[in-house]
């Protein structure tokens, strides 16, 4: 009776630590926009997109319409006031022109907090409960920020190769720690998936969490 009791009392403490970890791990989560578009009703009741990747081949003349789409909902949701790139013939999906950088810098608080409110829309779950849904939407299929990287397919952040010796001493553009690099897929870059579809991405999200709207820096 008393070994039943003790496992119990386990198993409750067992449970309460979990909760207590999972509503911490979903705090650094709060900083999101809202309302996040992947829950707009023009979208929540479509199937989502598929998971995909594509890679580099040859170079582009000219920036696809859904990076540049893509460029200006991330400036309307954040900073106009910032240095972005998309074209650079170095053999990589920059090559194609559908990855864009956009300059916010992880060592200036409210940068990075810009720049983690978008990541933290992109894979968050819908009122689905599907992961990723909004990067699923607008056809993202690698983000890389301050270290860390997230692909298509994948349930959160991960460490980036670059870093993984430490952050003492690496290059800050190498490491994305003053840009976030994100990819698109092929139709994401002919706005061919459903967010680019829905005629959302013409309008601003409303204010983020974690402190303060998406007005400029």
């Amino acid at each position: 009776m008393y070994r039943r009791l003790l496992t119990v009392v386990v198993a409750a403490l067992a449970l309460g630590l979990l909760g207590l970890l999972g509503s911490q791990a979903l705090a650094g989560k709060n900083n999101t926009l809202r309302p996040n578009p992947a829950n707009d009703s023009s979208l929540i009741r479509k199937k989502l997109d598929k998971e995909r990747y594509h890679g580099a081949g040859g170079c582009a003349r000219r920036t696809p319409k859904g990076t540049k789409a893509l460029e200006k909902w991330m400036k309307r949701n954040s900073t106009r006031n910032v240095f972005t790139g998309t074209i650079r013939c170095d053999g990589g999906v920059h090559g194609t022109g559908r990855a864009l950088d956009f300059g916010l810098d992880a060592r200036v608080k409210k940068q990075k907090r810009f720049a983690m409110r978008f990541i933290n829309t992109w894979l968050a779950r819908d009122s689905k409960g599907r992961r990723n849904a909004l990067a699923r939407r607008m056809g993202i299929q690698l983000i890389i920020f301050n270290c860390r990287f997230w692909q298509t397919g994948n349930s959160g952040l991960s460490s980036y190769s670059v870093c993984r010796g430490g952050r003492k001493g690496v290059d800050t553009t190498q490491a994305h720690i003053d840009h976030i690099h994100v990819e698109l897929t092929r139709p994401a870059a002919k706005l061919k998936t459903s967010f680019w579809r829905s005629g959302l991405a013409g309008g601003k999200a409303g204010k983020g969490g974690g402190g303060g709207g998406s007005g400029g820096l």
